[in-house]
């Protein structure tokens, strides 16, 4: 993922190194592995639940989220520990205008903390040699108006747009962007 902002001048992450940082990562680690969430650990979340993140939920009005969407720009990870310990999971996407559409997304079924999720349908990923992270699609856009140099830079012979991100494909097909080009 993007250095967090939090990165620059600070010792550790808001929460990293707490016994609720801790103890988020650890459950999602368990949730994302698809194994059971040790008792000791579902007591610790329970208390937590009970005593903090109920008052912190009804304190944003959000009682009833379980789900949000963000697009645009990276979450810091300390925050995304942080909602999903509160019951609500943070699902990040990634598309550009080039691509009319997002073309990765994270699903409340498939998620991994710190992707931009698996390609949508219809779109298949690449990553090049140099880490660049290259999309084709039906949706794609056909060219920049009037910047036929621009256009030939972008698309490929085989059709797939450079998107200019640095990114990595796990064995699942996450996508995780890494830099920019």
């Amino acid at each position: 993922c993007v250095t967090p902002s939090w990165r620059h001048g600070a010792e550790r992450a808001p929460g990293e190194g707490t016994v609720v940082g801790a103890m988020a990562r650890r459950k999602v680690e368990h949730e994302q592995r698809r194994e059971p969430v040790p008792l000791k650990l579902r007591a610790e979340h329970a208390l937590w639940e009970r005593l903090v993140y109920r008052k912190v939920r009804a304190a944003l009005g959000w009682q009833r989220v379980r789900i949000c969407l963000n697009g645009g720009a990276p979450t810091r990870l300390d925050l995304l520990y942080f909602f999903h310990a509160l019951g609500v999971c943070v699902l990040e996407g990634y598309g550009m205008t080039e691509t009319n559409s997002p073309i990765t997304l994270n699903h409340p079924k498939a998620y991994r903390i710190g992707s931009v999720g698996q390609a949508l349908p219809v779109v298949e990923l690449r990553i090049s040699s140099d880490g660049e992270i290259l999309v084709s699609s039906p949706r794609l856009f056909r060219g920049y108006e009037a910047d036929p140099a621009a256009t030939a830079e972008a698309l490929d012979a085989e059709g797939f747009f450079h998107t200019g991100d640095i990114g990595k494909l796990d064995v699942d097909g996450f996508l995780t962007i890494t830099d920019r080009k």
